[in-house]
């Protein structure tokens, strides 16, 4: 029986896969599992890896620290260290939540934040004719700059970013008010036929009469004189208040204005 089981390698109990170390237990074949088998690090070339003879005097917690391993004798860990500490002593550290006026000064002062927002340089991109960088906005923009603490690259980049943002949508705006004001105007031609110069004097006497510079803002930045509603009250407001010879055909051919011209005097 002894001999059939030594010859017989599938008889449990003598498998040499049962008997292989660092395999796990069995109820099968009543094995207690073996220690788990630890090789030492190895190296590069297959080797495995030898700490400096200098790691044997630090204590036990750091002894096992491979990134201690990397400096071959005391003499290159003293100059790592103080490589860190130069450098640490040149960063600039963040103040805490917890720093003192002075310490969020010197920090301010050393990553290059302007000690007043008037002290920041904004250049004004080239903008075309009759467009303005609102003067309040940049004032409010260094305002931000400073409580933020930004740096004076960081403002200027900030303030073109913001300038081109502006010149892109005040063009967006020009050519939609320009052709909404096409359709309006081919529209009143359409409409009022051989009236039309007539009515168009009546509108500009209108816009003359009661313009003013806040209104002429609201009708440019908001497209209102491109509708044919306000176009036609103020013809109505300049026909009710010509003078007498004006209506009676004395002036019954004014020199017509452009609408556009007239209700957006500030568009190229």
């Amino acid at each position: 029986m002894a001999e059939n089981q030594a010859a017989n390698p599938e008889t449990p109990g003598t498998s040499p896969a049962a008997e292989a170390p660092g395999q796990g237990g069995s109820i099968l074949t009543g094995k207690a599992p073996t220690a788990e088998v630890t090789t030492p690090p190895l190296a590069e070339g297959g080797a495995p890896k030898t700490p400096p003879a200098w790691v044997a005097q630090l204590p036990d917690d750091l002894k096992a620290n491979e990134r201690l391993h990397r400096y071959a004798n005391l003499g290159e860990l003293g100059k790592a260290y103080l490589e860190a500490e130069r450098k640490l002593g040149e960063s600039v550290r963040l103040p805490g939540k917890d720093a003192t006026e002075e310490e969020r000064a010197a920090y301010r002062k050393a990553a290059g934040v302007p000690d007043k927002p008037t002290d920041y340089k904004l250049d004004k991109a080239k903008a075309p004719a009759g467009f303005e960088y609102p003067a309040a906005m940049e004032a409010s923009l260094r305002e931000l700059a400073h409580k933020a603490g930004l740096t004076q690259e960081q403002a200027a980049q900030m303030h073109r970013w913001h300038q081109m943002q502006r010149l892109t949508e005040a063009e967006t705006a020009a050519k939609t008010i320009k052709a909404t004001l096409e359709q309006t105007d081919a529209e009143l031609r359409a409409e009022l036929r051989g009236n039309y110069d007539l009515e168009m004097g009546y509108m500009q006497r209108g816009v003359q009469r009661y313009f003013t510079p806040d209104i002429a803002d609201l009708f440019t930045r908001t497209g209102l004189g491109n509708d044919k509603r306000i176009i036609r009250m103020f013809a109505k407001i300049g026909r009710d208040t010509a003078e007498h010879a004006f209506v009676e055909g004395q002036a019954t051919k004014p020199v017509p204005k452009d609408p556009a011209e007239v209700l957006y005097p500030n568009q190229k």
